[in-house]
């Protein structure tokens, strides 16, 4: 924003941390009733619902990672949007079959492999699964709940076979917390394919997907 123009002297942004993508509808009508000129509507498909029930009059601009705005009816054209909602889009849907492809070239005698999901990246875990029934790779998926997660205590229930590989779809709460997986990993010495470079630059192995710094650009834009 600043290298568009914007500073302190002529922009102030609301901004509100919440727990959990659970505390979005709150939190969007409280910025609502700040008077706000515009919203942004970052990450999960909950955070443009929440945004459209506390208004229908303010623009929304959408950083929409893991999920598909037209598909699911908040716009209804993605060149050009109509109502009070526009914004960027992150295709992650059709991704995590890719990152299993790469996964099974960096390691082509992979049978099995292990991903963590929880309640923001099922629909991610859902086409994984898919793909690793194309791709003869069996996948043990553990669903992590109740922030922070423990992800020690997830990779311990794995069973051994599954242990070759974690795959980590993106979620909220999992990039909140990338620098202490990405580290878990290391530890572990645990290859891992991951959504964005973040995890990378934090110690991971690989990722493949868009630049979310990128992304974000464009939104201020």
């Amino acid at each position: 924003m600043r290298e568009l123009g914007y500073d302190e002297e002529n922009l102030a942004i609301e901004f509100l941390n919440v727990p959990s993508p659970a505390e979005y509808p709150k939190a969007y009508q409280e910025l609502v009733e700040r008077h706000v000129n515009i919203i942004i509507a970052l990450g999960t498909e909950l955070a443009l619902k929440s945004a459209n029930a506390a208004t229908r009059k303010l623009p929304i601009v959408m950083v929409a990672i893991d999920y598909d705005p037209f598909a699911l009816g908040h716009v209804t054209s993605l060149a050009h949007p109509t109502g009070n909602v526009t914004g960027v889009y992150f295709q992650e849907i059709e991704l995590p079959a890719k990152r299993l492809e790469l996964a099974k070239e960096m390691m082509p005698g992979l049978q099995f492999a292990a991903v963590f999901w929880d309640s923001a990246s099922e629909d991610q875990f859902q086409s994984l699964k898919k793909a690793g029934q194309d791709l003869g790779i069996r996948l043990f998926g553990v669903e992590i709940r109740n922030q922070p997660y423990n992800h020690s205590a997830a990779w311990e229930g794995i069973p051994a076979e599954y242990r070759g590989m974690l795959i980590l779809p993106t979620s909220p709460v999992f990039f909140r917390y990338h620098p202490q997986i990405a580290k878990f990993t290391v530890e572990r010495r645990i290859p891992a394919m991951f959504v964005f470079r973040e995890w990378v630059d934090a110690g991971g192995l690989v990722s493949y997907g868009a630049s979310i710094t990128g992304l974000l650009a464009r939104a201020a834009e």
